[in-house]
C-alpha cells in the first residue's frame, strides 16, 4: 500500500494536503461537466498563486455549469477562507460533504477551520461524521482535533484503537507516533516509527551498486579515476560522466587531461557550470587569472549554492590565494552578500537534523562562537555531503585529534583507502547523534568507493534509528540523482520534504531534479507548494514562473514576475527572467524597457545581452543583433546566440565571416544536432551525415535568405522561443517544399509550443501535405503525445510506419510506445523488423533478446543476441540484465547470476530487474531467495510509486511460489 500521507494533520501540511486531495476528484460526465472540471483546474491554478478573486470567480462559473462538482465547492470554499469569509466558508465545506460525502477534503478543512475559531466540539463532531464514511481517514481526523484540543492522551488511546484495527496502516501509525512525540513520549514514538520505517524501508533494499557514485563528489580515490575512465569509454556521450572523470583528475591533479576532456564539452554547451568548473581550476593551475575569473563565474551562476565553486572563483579572483571559505560573488539567484543570521529556533541541531546543510554552514561562525558538543562534527559532516572540501578542511583543524570524524576527514582528503577501511570498522557507535554521523559518514564512504549496497544499508540503518533525522535521504538522493534515477532520487528528497515541508535546500534540489527529468506536473505541483509557502523568496518565484512557461502558460508565468518585481523591486533577476517570458510571446518593445531598468547589474550582463540579442531580431534590427553577438561571442556563448550570429552574419553580407560562430577554438566544426545542416550547407562539415539532413542542406547552401530563415529558426528553437522558431520554419517550408528534415523539425517545435491551442490543426495540415513523409507523422505523434493524447500518438506513429516502411526513426518510436503500452508481442515483432534495418546496433539487438526471453522464445537466439549486444555496451545495465536471463535460461547459472547481480548494482531498486532474477531463481533451488527478490521488487515500487506494468505477474508469482 502507498503511503498517501505521512503526517496529514501537522501544520501547514494540512491545508497543502487538501489541495492535493482536491486535486483527485473528477466530475467527467457531459459536455457541462467537463467544462465545469476546466474552470475548476483554473481556479486551483489562482488559488496557487494567491489570487483568491479571481479563484472564486471560476470556481463560482464552474458550479454555474454543474451544480454537483463538489471539488468546486471546495475550492470557493477555500477562497472565502482566504477573503475572510469564514462562516460562508464552513456553509460551502458542509455543501460539499453532503455533495461527496467521500471527500476528505471537505471534511479536513472543515475541522481545521473550526478549530482556527475555538470550536473544538465543532470540529470533533466534523470528524466523527467523517469517522462514520471512513473509519480509517476519519479516526485519524477525529486524533488530531483531540490533540490540537489538548486532549493529547485521548488522541493516543483512539489511535491505538485504530492501530489495532488497521495494523497496516501507515497513516495511523505515523500519527500515533506524532502524538506520542506531542506527549512527551519520545521512546514511545522512536520505537513505533521504526516499525514503520522497518516495514516500509527494511534493510533489504537493492542488494549492490558498482557504477561510480563519485562524479559530483570531490575527494576521489584514485582508484576511482580508472573506474571512471572506463564508465567513460562505455557511455561516450555521457556528458555528466565525462565531467565526473575531469573532476576526478583535477584531485588527482592530471590537469591536462581534466581539461581536454571539458573542454569539447564547454564549446558544445557553454552553458554547463562543471565545465566551466574543470576549465577555471585548470586556467587558475596555469596562473591565467582573468580567464579563470570568466569561467568560474559562469560556474558560479550555474551553481550558485556549491561552496567549492565559491571557493575556486575566489582564489581565481585574489590572483591564485586560496581563501577557503569565502564567499563567491553574488549570483542572480539570491543576490545576498551575505548569509542571513539564524532565525529564531534554528539552532545548529535543528538545521542538521532537518538536512538543510548550507543553511548550516552558511551560519557555522554564529553556532561556533558557543561550542556546544557535536557541533564541530556535525559542520565537518555537512561540509562533506555538501561538497565544500574547503570548508571541511578548515573544520578539521577545530576537531580533537582523537575525534572518529577528525580520522574520516583525513582520510578523506588524503585518499586514504587503507586508513577509511580501518575507521569504517572501528567506528562504532550505540545511541544519539553520534550513531546519525558515524552511520551518514559510512554510507558516504562506502558511496564514495561505489559500494553502494553497504552505503544504503548504512543509509537505512540511520533512517530507521532516527527517523527524525533526514540527512540520511539527502544523501540517498544524492546517490540516486549520480546514478542517473531520477525517480528514486525523487522519491528520497519527497519523503524528505514530507517530513520537514519548509525545507528549501531539499524543495530546490526536487524541483532542478522534477525539471531536467522532464516531470514538468510534478514540478509545477512542487514550484506552486513552494510559493505558498515562501511567496517573496526570488528564486521561488522564478521556479514558478519556469515551470508555467515550459507548461505554456505564459500569462500566470507573467503575473507571477510582475508581482514579484512589485514586492521586490531590487530583484533584477525578476526583471530578466520577465523580459525572457515577454520575448518568447514577441513582446519585444516592452522586454528591452524592462531590462533597461537591471543593465547596471554586471551578474546579469551575459543573460540580459542574450535577451537583447533576440528582441532586437524581434524588432528586426539585425545590425543590432550582430553587435550583440560580438560582444557575446566567446568560448561560452551559448549554442543558440551562435546560431543567431551566423543569422545575423547572413543578414549583414558578412560572407567571411558566417561560419565563425560555428567553430571552436581550435577552428573545428561543432557538431551537433542543432548545427549539423547549417555546417554542411556552409561547408564546413567534417563527416558524414543522414540523406534528410543532406538534402536540406544543399538546398539552403545557394539561398542566402533561407540560409538566414533556417539559422534564425534554430536559433529561436534552441533558445525555448518555440512560437517564433515555428513561424520561421513554416516560412521556410513554402521557398524549400518537400524536406523531410525540415517538416520533422517544423512539427517536433509546433509540439512545444505550448501557448498555440490549435497544434493538432496545424499539425494535420502538414501532414495532410506530406502524408508520405514518415517525419511529418512523427512530428505529429510528438504534438498528441505531449497533450496526453495516446490514441492519436498511436495512429500517428503507425501511419509513419506504413508510408515509409524502412525509416527506422519511425519503427523505433512506435517501439517506444509499444514499450510504454506493455504490448510485448506486438512490441517483439516490431523489433524483428527493427534487426532487418539495423543489424549491427546494440540497442536493437539487446532488446529483441530481451522481448524473446519475454515471450518465451527460442534461448539461444537471445543469447546470442545478448552477447553480441555486449561487445559494444559491456557494462550497460540493461544488456547485463538481458545477458544474465539469456545465461540463466541456458542453464549457466554462475555466469546469469553474476551478470544479474552487476545490473543489480547498476540499476539498484528497478523492479522489473527484481522480478526477473526472482522468477529464475524460483525455477531452481533458491526459491526463498526468488521470492525475497520479488517482493523487493513490489515493495519497492509501492514505496517510491514507481511505475510497475509488471505488478501482476509479480503477485501471481509469490502467490504461486
Amino acid at each position: 500500500m502507498t503511503n498517501r500521507h505521512t503526517q496529514p494533520f501537522r501544520g501547514t501540511v494540512l491545508w497543502l494536503t487538501a489541495i492535493l486531495c482536491c486535486a483527485l476528484v473528477a466530475v467527467s460526465v457531459g459536455c457541462g461537466a467537463r467544462r465545469s472540471k476546466q474552470y475548476s483546474e483554473q481556479g486551483k491554478t489562482y488559488l496557487a498563486i494567491h489570487n483568491p478573486e479571481e479563484a472564486r470567480k471560476a470556481f463560482e462559473r464552474a458550479l454555474e455549469l454543474d451544480a454537483t462538482n463538489a471539488e468546486a465547492k471546495v475550492g470557493l470554499a477555500k477562497c472565502l477562507v482566504l477573503l475572510k469569509q469564514d462562516d460562508a466558508a464552513l456553509a460551502a465545506y458542509r455543501e460539499a460533504i453532503q455533495m461527496s460525502p467521500t471527500l476528505d477534503t471537505a471534511y479536513i478543512d472543515a475541522a481545521r477551520l473550526l478549530l482556527q475559531h475555538k470550536d473544538p466540539a465543532g470540529a470533533e463532531a466534523i470528524a466523527k461524521q467523517f469517522e462514520a464514511v471512513k473509519a480509517e481517514s476519519g479516526g485519524i481526523l477525529r486524533a488530531y482535533v483531540l490533540r490540537e484540543s489538548g486532549k493529547n492522551d485521548d488522541a493516543i488511546a483512539l489511535l491505538t484503537s485504530l492501530k489495532e484495527q488497521f495494523p497496516k496502516s501507515v497513516d495511523v501509525r505515523v500519527n500515533l507516533a506524532t502524538a506520542y512525540i506531542d506527549g512527551g513520549k519520545a521512546a514511545e514514538a522512536e520505537q513505533e516509527l521504526s516499525s514503520v520505517l522497518s516495514e516500509l524501508d527494511g534493510q533489504s533494499l537493492p542488494a549492490r551498486m558498482l557504477l561510480v557514485e563519485a562524479y559530483q563528489k570531490q575527494g576521489k580515490l584514485d582508484a576511482m579515476v580508472q573506474e571512471l575512465r572506463k564508465m567513460a569509454a562505455e557511455r561516450p556521450t555521457d556528458d555528466n560522466l565525462a565531467l565526473s572523470l575531469a573532476r576526478s583528475l583535477l584531485m588527482a591533479e592530471q590537469y591536462d587531461e581534466a581539461e581536454s576532456i571539458a573542454r569539447p564539452i564547454l564549446e558544445r554547451t557553454p552553458e554547463s557550470a562543471w565545465a566551466n568548473y574543470v576549465i577555471g581550476v585548470c586556467l587558475i593551475h596555469k596562473k591565467q587569472y582573468p580567464e579563470a575569473v570568466e569561467c568560474l563565474q559562469a560556474a558560479s551562476a550555474g551553481l550558485p549554492d556549491n561552496k567549492q565553486v565559491a571557493d575556486m572563483l575566489a582564489t581565481a579572483e585574489n590572483g591564485g590565494t586560496i581563501t577557503p571559505g569565502k564567499e563567491g560573488a553574488p549570483t542572480a539567484t539570491a543576490e545576498i552578500t551575505s548569509p542571513a543570521p539564524p532565525q529564531e529556533g534554528e539552532t545548529w541541531r535543528t538545521l542538521w537534523q532537518e538536512a538543510r546543510l548550507r543553511r548550516l554552514l552558511e551560519n557555522r561562525e554564529t553556532y561556533l562562537a558557543k561550542p556546544e558538543d557535536g557541533l564541530v562534527e556535525a559542520l565537518a559532516l555537512a561540509a562533506v555531503f555538501t561538497d565544500n572540501a574547503a570548508v571541511a578542511q578548515e573544520l578539521a583543524t577545530r576537531l580533537p585529534a582523537d575525534s572518529p570524524v577528525a580520522t574520516y576527514l583525513n582520510a578523506l582528503l588524503k585518499r586514504d583507502v587503507e586508513g577509511m577501511k580501518s575507521l569504517i570498522e572501528s567506528w562504532k557507535e550505540t545511541t544519539g547523534e553520534r550513531k546519525v554521523y558515524q552511520l551518514n559518514a559510512r554510507g558516504f564512504a562506502f558511496a564514495l568507493g561505489g559500494a553502494r549496497s553497504q552505503a544504503l544499508a548504512a543509509y537505512s540503518e540511520c533512517a530507521q534509528a532516527a527517523p527524525d533525522n533526514v540527512v540520511s535521504f539527502y544523501n540517498i538522493a544524492q546517490m540516486f540523482r549520480s546514478a542517473g534515477m531520477p525517480k528514486f532520487a525523487v522519491s528520497s528528497l519527497k519523503r524528505l520534504i514530507t517530513r520537514y515541508e519548509r525545507n528549501t535546500e531539499a524543495r530546490q534540489m526536487l524541483f532542478d531534479l522534477c525539471m531536467e527529468a522532464g516531470y514538468f506536473g510534478e514540478a509545477r505541483q512542487l514550484a506552486e507548494s513552494s510559493y505558498a509557502l515562501f511567496p517573496d523568496d526570488p528564486t521561488t518565484l522564478l521556479n514558478l514562473a519556469r515551470v508555467y512557461r515550459t507548461e505554456g502558460d505564459v500569462a500566470l508565468a507573467t503575473e507571477v514576475l510582475k508581482r514579484g518585481m512589485e514586492s521586490l523591486p531590487n530583484a533584477s533577476v525578476l526583471a530578466v527572467a520577465l523580459g525572457e517570458v515577454l520575448t518568447y510571446v514577441g513582446n519585444a518593445d516592452t522586454s528591452l524597457q524592462t531590462l533597461e531598468s537591471v543593465r547596471s547589474a554586471k551578474e546579469m550582463a551575459a543573460q540580459i545581452g542574450f535577451i537583447t540579442a533576440f528582441d532586437y531580431a524581434l524588432q528586426d534590427n539585425w545590425s543590432g543583433v550582430l553587435q550583440q553577438c560580438d560582444e557575446l561571442a566567446g568560448a561560452r556563448y551559448p549554442l543558440s546566440v551562435r546560431l543567431l550570429h551566423v543569422a545575423s552574419l547572413i543578414k549583414g553580407d558578412k560572407a567571411d565571416r558566417v561560419s565563425e560562430p560555428l567553430l571552436n577554438a581550435e577552428g573545428k566544426p561543432i557538431a551537433g544536432p542543432s548545427t549539423l545542416v547549417l555546417l554542411s550547407a556552409l561547408g564546413k562539415l567534417e563527416g558524414p551525415i543522414s540523406d534528410d539532413d543532406q538534402s536540406l542542406a544543399k538546398s539552403l547552401a545557394g539561398d542566402p535568405s533561407s540560409l538566414f530563415t533556417f539559422a534564425y529558426a534554430m536559433a529561436c528553437r534552441e533558445a525555448g522561443f518555440a512560437p517564433k522558431a515555428l513561424e520561421q520554419f513554416r516560412e521556410l517550408d513554402t521557398r524549400v517544399p518537400n524536406q523531410p528534415r525540415l517538416v520533422n523539425l517544423l512539427l517536433r517545435t509546433l509540439a512545444r509550443a505550448k501557448t498555440m491551442p490549435d497544434r493538432v490543426e496545424i499539425a494535420k495540415e502538414y501532414t495532410s501535405k506530406y502524408s508520405n513523409v514518415a517525419g511529418a507523422w512523427l512530428g505529429l505523434a510528438e504534438v498528441y503525445s505531449l497533450m496526453d493524447d495516446r490514441k492519436g500518438q498511436e495512429e500517428a506513429l503507425r501511419k509513419a510506419v506504413e508510408v515509409e516502411p524502412k525509416n527506422s526513426e519511425a519503427w523505433l518510436a512506435l517501439a517506444q510506445y509499444l514499450d510504454e503500452s506493455n504490448n510485448l508481442e506486438e512490441l517483439t515483432s516490431v523489433f524483428r523488423k527493427l534487426i532487418e534495418l539495423l543489424p549491427d546496433d546494440p540497442f536493437v539487438q539487446n532488446n529483441l533478446a530481451y522481448c524473446i526471453l519475454r515471450t518465451n522464445g527460442d534461448t539461444s537466439e537471445a543469447l546470442a543476441l545478448a552477447k553480441k549486444a555486449s561487445e559494444k555496451l559491456k557494462m550497460h545495465p540493461n544488456v547485463l540484465h538481458t545477458l544474465g536471463l539469456a545465461l540463466l535460461r541456458s542453464g549457466d547459472l554462475q555466469e546469469g547470476q553474476k551478470n544479474l547481480g552487476l545490473a543489480l548494482e547498476m540499476q539498484p531498486g528497478d523492479p522489473t530487474m527484481l522480478l526477473d532474477f526472482g522468477n529464475v531463481l524460483l525455477q531452481t533451488d533458491k526459491k526463498e531467495d526468488g521470492k525475497k527478490l520479488i517482493e523487493l521488487a513490489l515493495r519497492y515500487a509501492n514505496q517510491l510509486g514507481l511505475d510497475f506494468p509488471r505488478r501482476a505477474e509479480a503477485e501471481a508469482a509469490l502467490s504461486k511460489a
